[in-house]
């Protein structure tokens, strides 16, 4: 049977689709390798399972010149600007991110602070409505023999598990609707904004905090305090922005993913390290100070913000987008409905699926662990509690860059398969920590959590390499929005399991979560189906088709295939 030349058996992308006027219409900072595919046919091309012709690999030679022609250069082989035309340096910008994440990520310390505040709190109210007494002064600290190192009664711990889902309700609901107006601004009117909307509502929040504890306020100011929080977008629009802004300044997948990790287990290991110090501040001088400490380094961050941390968007799409707010608020649910060709819509709705479980199997998992270890059998204290916590975030994230680097070093497997790995290690520490009965077992927990630690970051890498650059905020927003949804349905369903069944079985919690990994694992199944992970630049798909053409010429000519 002779080979057929009818378009049929063309590849997908033919070269008279790539126009210099389509080229012409990529945004600043494009992938080609991934952008020009979807100007195109709206298919991916670029996929190691499709061979291109030698009609199409010279036309994917001539797009590439005109590109470069037509942009001036403007860009490097990894289809970042040139530092000629940027108007902001990527070195600059590499060290001040992580800085002000590892400063504001102390926020973090805040929840803990105010969950042993009331522990402390409503146990003297107790221990005061039965005549007994303890020498613990709340506004300035609570002693080595105050309550915190005693067992809590099981009514008390429901009543703490209630207020804090209460707080985050107060925090999760106006941080929704920041998320919505943010994730449009992000790619209009830049990144820079919405990091200091964010870091505005984490320091009104902690200086209210110290005001609450200081002066011996109604816990129901709590409310305020998270309310202020989440409308400057929480934690949610500062990861909005922050890995917008590592997607600016990063070209491939890999490395996309790896600036992601690395930003993850920066915070997470500045958290850890000064969770210890705020479980030693409590135990040794009180709740004010802690407070005082968590402040202190957020308010620099916004400091540093102000001041120093250049626009990464470019200038040229900021003058050509604003006025589309609503376009692009609306792009955060189109962009898993209609934009794109069906298995990229397929591979981003699986990706968020995973996302949303990876990260609802352990939402709220910090106050439930604070919960959990203050009651029997453990009856941890203030920096027992600090210690744990230090090594189950901070340890947890710079064990799992480890293993990340030590599996790509050694080429075992794709990021990918070893997130769907990392998953049943998630699912087995989990099950370990509900049955848990002193203390060495419970540090077993962090161990097992290591390779199931890089689901989420390796996730949102994933799915920012399956969109343009022009709606990385679009993409991160709706992403944001899961995360939102994941701390409502958790603080909601976690915290109440826990309130009833704490006296019946305190770990029950623990299996929940376990389930909840475990469908995330399973849902890693369809998303390779229909996962095309992003192949080589344009350059490197020419150079291996100019080889197969060398091999090639030593076959006989193509009418005596059969």
């Amino acid at each position: 049977m002779t080979t057929s030349n009818s378009d049929e058996s063309k590849p997908l992308l033919r070269h008279n689709n790539i126009t210099d006027d389509v080229i012409g219409q990529l945004p600043i900072n494009a992938d080609t390798d991934d952008y020009v595919s979807r100007r195109t046919n709206h298919h991916n091309p670029f996929n190691t399972q499709r061979n291109l012709s030698d009609e199409d690999a010279a036309a994917f030679s001539r797009t590439n010149q005109s590109y470069g022609t037509s942009q001036n250069s403007k860009y490097n082989d990894n289809n970042i600007p040139l530092q000629s035309q940027r108007h902001y340096s990527v070195t600059k910008v590499r060290i001040l991110l992580p800085m002000i994440t590892t400063l504001a990520c102390i926020v973090a310390s805040n929840d803990s602070v105010i969950t042993q505040y009331l522990l402390d709190e409503w146990s003297n109210e107790s221990d005061h409505s039965k005549g007994h007494h303890n020498d613990s002064d709340t506004s300035g600290g609570v002693q080595n023999n105050g309550v915190l190192g005693r067992n809590k009664s099981d009514a008390t711990q429901a009543k703490v598990s209630v207020a804090v889902m209460k707080y985050s309700f107060a925090n999760s609901f106006p941080a929704l609707i920041a998320c919505l107006v943010h994730g449009a601004l992000v790619d209009i009117v830049g990144r820079k904004p919405a990091v200091i909307s964010a870091l505005l509502g984490f320091t009104s929040k902690t200086l209210l905090v110290i005001i609450i504890i200081k002066f011996k306020l109604s816990p129901d100011f709590f409310v305020l305090a998270y309310g202020l929080e989440g409308i400057g977008g929480s934690t949610f629009v500062y990861l909005v922005a922050s890995f917008s802004i590592t997607a600016d300044i990063s070209g491939h997948k890999d490395s996309r993913i790896l600036g992601i990790v690395v930003l993850v287990v920066i915070s997470s290991t500045m958290a850890a390290a000064v969770s210890i110090g705020i479980g030693l501040i409590i135990k040794e001088v009180g709740f004010v100070p802690a407070s005082l400490a968590v402040f202190i380094p957020v308010a620099i961050s916004l400091a540093i913000t102000l001041l120093f941390l250049p626009e990464t968007m470019p200038m040229q799409r900021q003058r050509a987008t604003l006025g589309r707010i609503w376009d692009y608020t609306a792009r955060t649910v189109f962009l898993y409905t209609r934009d794109g060709d069906k298995r990229t819509r397929m591979s981003l709705l699986l990706s968020l699926m995973i996302f949303f479980t990876s990260i609802l199997c352990i939402t709220n998992i910090g106050t439930i662990d604070t919960l959990y270890q203050t009651h029997e059998p453990l009856s941890w204290d203030a920096a027992q509690l600090g210690y744990y916590s230090a090594v189950r975030s901070g340890g947890g994230s710079i064990g799992a860059l480890i293993f990340l680097c030590i599996c790509r070093g050694i080429n075992c497997a794709m990021d990918e398969f070893l997130s769907m790995v990392g998953m049943l290690f998630m699912v087995g520490s989990l099950i370990l920590e509900a049955f848990v009965s002193n203390s060495w077992q419970l540090y077993l927990v962090p161990l097992m959590m290591i390779p199931g630690m890089n689901v989420a970051p390796v996730t949102r890498g994933v799915m920012s390499t399956l969109v343009g650059p022009e709606t990385q905020g679009v993409l991160f927003s709706s992403i944001a929005l899961i995360e939102i949804l994941c701390v409502i349905s958790a603080f909601a369903v976690y915290n109440k399991i826990y309130a009833l069944t704490v006296d019946i079985m305190p770990g029950f919690v623990y299996l929940v979560m376990a389930g909840v990994g475990l469908i995330t694992f399973i849902l890693y199944f369809p998303f390779f189906y229909f996962y095309d992970r992003p192949a080589r630049s344009v350059e490197t798909l020419v150079q291996s088709q100019d080889d197969s053409n060398d091999a090639d010429n030593t076959s006989p000519p193509e009418e005596e295939i059969t």
